[in-house]
């Protein structure tokens, strides 16, 4: 502006290195304005001075808060300074020419007064001073201090670091501003879990071993208090959790420190990890602190007690039984601890009732130990083998009994399908052979696998019938195309057989009912399709036989009737010399035993088959039992 280069940028703060950063940038100047701030330790440092080289300034504070070097350097310079700030004019103004720059300020009209007072803007606290301007670094504000930074914006929730050289060794100071932007007091501090200790002026300790209340503590360069085994100025000292220095050559003792105990060793080194102390072993972890409970240690979970002693043994948390070797290592999985098996889950805790392990289910007590033999669990019985403790499914043999267990291991009773055949099983569970009735029907189990017998078996040297629901059968039954009768305990009948009056003759061998001509024990005998044994004249193949009153075929006899038949049983027609008149005589003879065989047959079958299919056919027509297994 008429050839002259101003510089306003007064917002500037070397806090964090701005104005070393852009003073080569800007360059020389004519006119700059600074001060902005109120703290001239953070801003228009010297160095900046030096690259802007300017000819006056405009200092917008009220008074001189410039530190002793930099009023030396404007000395030495010859730069003039000029104080813009005022209670009673709205800004500094100057007329500004190729001849230089003329202050105009007094030709406007005052400004009113200001209260002090906080506001907020962009989302900053900020706080007005009574000359109007915003404050600007460190105020002191009912009686708390505040920071703000070149915007005027209050800082709150974050350590702030302060140079008070601007060399390249510069340490500065560091302050804590509180959430509501309060400079930190005096004292010990703590923040994440670190102590720090402020001074009265409110900046840390940091770097150095200080005594505090009759005890030293050592400080580290973020102005952290440290504990533990450390080395300051080429000596190894060794600080409480508490950050108090220990005196090393003091007997091993036990500390309490805000409610954790602590073992330290002759050095006054705290103990860390697994320690044996009068005979009992304690843990203490990474910072020293004895552990109680569980504890992970060496890829292992130990137990210490309340008192901090390691448990061996069985150890009971919380309802649950967990079990500690002689090492104090938790075991699982299967244990055999003093003779008795226990199984001991992933997370250590004592396995009670069923267990599904290795492809079986084991069964454990109320004590945890394994059981083996039989079970009784909710109303079933379940065996559990006396070696390996396995639930037993499927047949098994128990002491000398067989038993019937189902895939959820119960024990079966009554009747059971395996290997395709019915087993039955009693009251006890054992496996049923022989003879059983179950609600009034008989049965066999065979004596070896305890089977049930269908069909046509032989029994004690019986032959004996079973239907396919296994039930005894008992008169007359059809099967293989034949008829049988087996009476009433059961058994097959063989021989002559009477029922409802009728004869019947059922073959020895395999107890066949015979029909048509037959031999039995040397005599001939005609049964009819049903099987009823026939007496009188009977026409079997286009031949003639009479059977006698006991049903044997009369042979070179004559019949009661007058009718001689040969030596096969078989009446033949007799022929005489008188060809006419005999011829007459035999047509007649012929006739009439025609006639009278015919009467005689048609009664006799009329009578038989009447009987024969009142009682037999009777008797096959009644339906099969069969019980749904």
């Amino acid at each position: 502006m008429a050839g002259k280069r101003i510089y306003l940028g007064g917002d500037l703060d070397n806090a964090e290195g701005a104005e070393d950063k852009l003073g080569p940038v800007i360059g020389k100047v004519d006119m700059m304005k600074w001060n902005h701030h109120y703290d001239a330790t953070i801003s228009n440092t010297i160095n900046f001075l030096e690259n802007l080289s300017p000819k006056m300034i405009i200092q917008t504070t009220g008074g001189d808060i410039n530190v002793a070097s930099t009023r030396e350097y404007l000395q030495k310079k010859n730069i003039q300074v000029l104080r813009a700030a005022s209670q009673t004019q709205d800004a500094t103004v100057f007329d500004i020419s190729d001849k230089g720059f003329a202050n105009v300020s007094n030709t406007f009209p005052d400004i009113p007064v200001v209260d002090e007072k906080w506001y907020q803007e962009d989302g900053y606290w900020k706080y007005r001073l009574s000359d109007g301007e915003m404050a600007i670094g460190w105020k002191e504000i009912g009686g708390a201090t505040y920071f703000f930074n070149g915007k005027g914006q209050m800082q709150a929730g974050r350590w702030l670091h302060l140079n008070d050289d601007w060399g390249e060794n510069a340490k500065g100071n560091d302050y804590y501003l509180n959430k509501n932007g309060k400079m930190q007091t005096g004292g010990w501090f703590k923040l994440d879990n670190s102590w720090y200790y402020i001074q009265s002026n409110g900046a840390r300790r940091f770097s150095e071993l200080s005594e505090i209340g009759g005890k030293k503590y050592l400080f580290a360069a973020d102005g952290k208090m440290l504990t533990g085994h450390q080395v300051f100025n080429g000596k190894k000292m060794f600080f409480s959790e508490s950050g108090v220095l220990q005196i090393s050559g003091k007997p091993s003792t036990w500390q309490k420190i805000d409610s954790a105990w602590y073992f330290y060793d002759e050095d006054g080194l705290k103990t860390v990890g697994k320690k044996n102390i009068n005979g009992s072993t304690y843990y203490f972890n990474q910072e020293g602190v004895m552990q109680t409970g569980w504890a992970f240690v060496d890829g292992h979970w130990n137990y210490f007690a309340s008192s901090g002693a390691m448990k061996t043994g069985w150890v009971k948390d919380q309802e649950t039984w967990y079990y500690l070797d002689k090492d104090g290592i938790m075991l699982t999985g299967r244990q055999d601890i003093k003779g008795i098996r226990y199984y001991l889950n992933a997370s250590g805790a004592m396995q009670t009732g069923w267990k599904w392990q290795d492809n079986s289910w084991y069964f454990y007590t109320n004590s945890g130990a394994m059981k083996t033999g039989w079970l009784k669990d909710k109303e079933s019985w379940y065996y559990l083998d006396p070696e390996t403790g396995i639930m037993a499914v499927g047949s098994k043999a128990i002491d000398g009994k067989t038993y019937f267990f189902k895939s959820s291991g119960n024990m079966q009773v009554g009747w059971q399908w395996s290997n395709d055949v019915w087993h039955y099983y009693a009251a006890s569970g054992a496996l049923q052979t022989g003879w059983l009735k179950d609600h009034d029907m008989w049965y066999y189990l065979e004596s070896k696998e305890g089977a049930m017998l269908v069909g046509l078996n032989q029994v004690d040297g019986k032959q004996y019938y079973f239907s396919a629901s296994g039930a005894m059968q008992t008169g007359w039954k059809w099967f293989d195309n034949h008829y049988r009768y087996f009476e009433s305990n059961g058994a097959m009948k063989t021989g002559w057989i009477k029922d409802k009056g009728v004869w019947y003759y059922l073959n020895p061998e395999d107890g066949i009912m015979l029909v048509g001509l037959q031999k039995v024990n040397g005599d001939q005998y005609y049964f009819d399709s049903t099987g009823a044994m026939q007496t009188g004249w009977k026409q079997v193949d286009g031949n003639w036989y009479y059977f006698q009153a006991d049903g044997s075929l009369l042979k070179n006899s004559t019949t009661p009737d007058g009718y001689k038949v040969n030596e096969e049983g078989v009446w033949r027609q007799v022929v005489t010399v008188d060809k006419q008149q005999n011829h007459s005589t035999n047509k007649q003879e012929t006739s009439t035993l025609t006639d009278k065989s015919d009467k005689i047959n048609k009664a006799e079958k009329q009578e038989n088959h009447k009987e024969i299919n009142s009682s037999k056919f009777r008797k096959t027509k009644r339906g099969l039992n069969y019980r749904v297994k």
